[in-house]
């Protein structure tokens, strides 16, 4: 690396020199080693040539001699060559292997050869020895060795080395001469062209030029040499042209600058003003979320305190009016019963819708897929809407296709409420003709105890019809076509919209065709799983029917008086015990096992709510060692439609769930099942904690 930075500042002539000598150098070095090798190889063919010839001469001797069978020649045969000064020993060893000749000049050792050594020389201990294999007309004589002295060779070897030094020495000092004067040809132009290189620098003046001497490479290099330092003239020109352009530029992008500046400035401001009004906004944006929260949780707690307020008379209102239409009436009494029973029903629904509504747009509706007996479902909404179908003299019809499973894995509950809302509506606004419904379900799956399928549920009337551009909306919030249809027929506009909002919380779809004066045909298409009831009916509970079995003990703890007489009157005259409390801590002081079969008890009151009661009820069976006792079968009313749900209550051990207005027929379904589980407690004797 040093060398090659020294030889970079080196003159371009002693650079050339220095690269002609070291070439010339190189190669006649080269050529010297061949020519060395080459007089080595040629030295110890020859030295190997002598030996063989002075073996060849001995061999001959020794076979006549040994031919002869005589010593005295065998020795002078060896002794005879002796008489060279390069010759130092020689031997012989019979074909025999036991005879053995040798003889040596001075103090040198002789080796014996072997029997079976290769004929070639070889280099050691600073001798050439040669083996020979003395045969004659197919007759082996034995083994001939001779040992030689390398001072002929090591003489012919420096003596051709010297002579190639010298003729390398000699080229060398002639191709320097002739590089030298032959340099300048090459180096006066390139040095002038570096002198008028040194000029245009220190003057600056591109009009200069190189003068052309040779029409070689250099006087190419010189014309383009010239024509650059034109190029460079003209843009040297054409430079301070666009300089004073450019300074003009530079003023006028100054002054833009200035502008820019003034221009930021002003926006900085009303950026920092920006930022105040956005941090106010969010300051009045954070407190309008606030007001809003606790608008909504307002609005939640009003609903349902306004649940319990509303349903726990609505529970009186309905339940002995039913009583009522039970009793010998006469028919004026009996059409004012059915009226009060009728605006009972209009009341609830519209009240179910609000807080369906309410729990829906606050996302507190939870789904409870479970088997569904959709046959039971059909007929229940059949039933439901018996008295206004007979009043009205409309024919209502359920068809459902062969291919669909009786029983289906849904959320019974939204299922049926979406069926109520879509029955319901078409019975409403249908006045003379019918109202069908048409169930069908195509499979998306293999057929399987649980295959999956495509629930399609098409709800046709012959009333009013809907205007096309009124179709698009009638599934939104509290709308309906026009004020005269609210007048008429009455309802706030919910049900649609609730049915919407149910279909698309199950995975499904709604839609809607109509012809104004023609009817209604409302589809929906809900995914559900198939399912077969096994022997034991294992899939889905059955409500038994038979009115008659063993009676009854339940406790009621219900706050409310008015629910109190009605729950009372509807076990006594099925022919049940009802022993009637009014707190949560009566209802625990009452309790005992095995002194009651049924617990009917309310979620809200006084002191102890119904959830805690329960869970100590459990907890005090849960220590009765009796491995055949039967627990308590636990029903949970509650009039608080938001804050209490089905899962709540069987979390506190209840093992049923009932909202008020207690539908007569729903809290008799649930007695009757408690007295068929203690007509079969083998059945249901599980423990006390298997509905918690």
């Amino acid at each position: 690396m040093a060398f090659n930075i020294h030889l970079q500042s080196r003159p371009l002539r002693d650079k050339l020199s220095i690269t002609i000598a070291l070439t010339g150098f190189v190669v006649l070095v080269l050529a010297a080693a061949g020519m060395a090798t080459y007089q080595c190889f040629a030295s110890l063919k020859h030295m190997e040539d002598l030996l063989r010839s002075n073996a060849t001469l001995i061999a001959g001797e020794l076979v006549s001699a040994t031919d002869q069978q005589e010593e005295d020649e065998i020795h002078t045969a060896l002794r005879s060559p002796l008489d060279n000064e390069n010759l130092l020993w020689t031997s012989f060893r019979s074909s025999d292997g036991e005879t053995t000749y040798a003889y040596a000049s001075g103090r040198h050792e002789p080796e014996i050869p072997g029997l079976e050594l290769e004929e070639k020389m070889s280099l050691r201990d600073g001798m050439a020895i040669l083996h020979f294999r003395v045969i004659k007309n197919g007759r082996y004589y034995g083994t001939l060795s001779l040992a030689s002295n390398l001072n002929p060779l090591w003489h012919s070897m420096l003596t051709g080395l010297g002579a190639t030094m010298l003729v390398v020495s000699v080229c060398m000092i002639v191709a320097l001469r002739l590089s030298c004067r032959l340099l300048e040809f090459i180096l006066v132009p390139v040095r002038q062209l570096a002198e008028t290189a040194g000029r245009i620098t220190r003057s600056n003046n591109f009009s200069l030029r190189a003068i052309k001497q040779t029409d070689d490479e250099l006087g190419r290099l010189t014309e383009s040499f010239n024509h650059m330092l034109e190029h460079i003239e003209k843009r040297e020109s054409d430079l301070k042209v666009t300089q004073s352009e450019l300074e003009t530029k530079v003023e006028q992008l100054n002054k833009e600058q200035d502008q820019l500046r003034q221009a930021q400035d002003r926006e900085r401001r009303l950026q920092q003003r920006l930022v105040i009004a956005q941090r106010l906004e969010s300051q009045n944006l954070r407190h309008a979320k606030e007001q809003a929260e606790s608008s909504s949780s307002a609005k939640s707690e009003f609903l349902a305190s306004m649940s319990h307020e509303i349903r726990t008379p609505m529970n009186g209102i309905m339940g002995f009016a039913s009583l009522l239409r039970e009793t010998k009436l006469d028919e004026e009494q009996a059409e004012l019963a059915d009226i009060i029973h009728s605006s009972a029903n209009n009341l609830l629904t519209l009240l179910n819708d609000l807080l369906d509504f309410s729990k829906i747009e606050s996302g507190k509706i939870d789904l409870d897929y479970a088997p569904c007996d959709l046959d039971g479902l059909l007929v229940e909404v059949e039933s439901i809407f018996r008295h206004e179908i007979l009043r009205k003299s409309i024919k209502f019809s359920v068809h459902c296709s062969s291919r669909t499973p009786k029983t289906i894995v849904t959320d019974a509950g939204r299922l049926r409420q979406i069926l109520f809302n879509l029955a319901g509506n078409a019975i409403k606004f249908t006045d003379e003709g019918s109202v069908e419904v048409h169930i069908d379900a195509m499979a998306v799956g293999k057929e399987q105890p649980l295959a999956e399928y495509s629930l399609s549920i098409e709800v046709r009337d012959t009333g009013i019809g809907i205007a096309e551009s009124d179709l698009k909306r009638i599934f939104n919030s509290f709308t309906q076509v026009d004020a005269s249809t609210t007048k008429r027929y009455g309802g706030a506009g919910l049900g649609l919209a609730i049915t919407r909002r149910l279909t698309e919380m199950l995975g499904g779809e709604v839609g809607v065709k109509s012809d104004p004066g023609k009817g209604s045909t409302f589809f929906v298409n809900i995914p559900v799983r198939g399912a077969k009831i096994g022997a034991g009916g294992d899939l889905l509970e059955s409500i038994p029917t038979a009115p008659n079995g063993t009676p009854l003990r339940v406790l009621v703890a219900e706050d409310s008086h008015v629910s109190q007489k009605l729950c009372e009157a509807l076990l006594k005259k099925r022919g049940h015990f009802a022993q009637i409390v009014g707190t949560g801590e009566e209802l625990l002081r009452q309790f005992e096992p095995r002194k009651f079969d049924v617990v009917v008890a309310d979620v809200h009151m006084p002191n102890i709510d119904g959830f805690t009661a329960i869970a100590k009820i459990r907890k005090r069976e849960s220590e009765v060692e009796d491995p055949e006792y039967l627990p308590v079968y636990v029903i949970v009313v509650t009039a608080d439609a938001i804050g209490s749900n089905r899962e709540s209550a069987l979390r506190a051990g209840a093992d049923e769930y009932l909202n008020k207005p207690m539908v007569k027929e729903e809290f008799l379904a649930l007695i009757r099942k408690a007295q068929e589980r203690v007509d079969r407690p083998a059945e249901h004797n599980k423990g006390p904690t298997e509905n918690g």
